[in-house]
């Protein structure tokens, strides 16, 4: 399953990517909540019922770490993220919405 991995980061960088453009332009921070709240509602269909109580209780974050690393010229950053529990719901979840199966990253 190594094979898979660039597979998944390249899917979990469209899933951010996703998750930004519907975020980055909110002009405040309540505009912003609404517009994450918005994202996270039109992936409800697409959680499965087992995952639903790691979503459900207190406010949680989608990413466990995220890490900003300049580049050797200094010109950009790398960007790593690792999921949360809760983030890997969702990233699945975002994942069955566009017809790929989670478990094997493919459709």
């Amino acid at each position: 399953m190594a094979s898979q991995t660039p597979y998944r980061d390249t899917l979990v960088v469209h899933f951010c990517g996703d998750l930004l453009q519907r975020t980055m332009d909110a002009p405040t921070a309540a505009a912003h909540q609404q517009a994450l709240q918005g994202f996270l509602e039109e992936l409800s269909p697409w959680v499965l019922p087992h995952e639903l109580p790691t979503l459900l209780g207190p406010a949680f974050t989608l990413f466990a770490a995220c890490e900003f690393t300049p580049t050797a010229d200094g010109t950009d950053e790398d960007v790593a993220v690792a999921l949360s529990p809760q983030g890997e719901v969702l990233w699945r979840a975002w994942l069955r919405r566009r017809g790929v199966d989670p478990l094997v990253c493919s459709s």
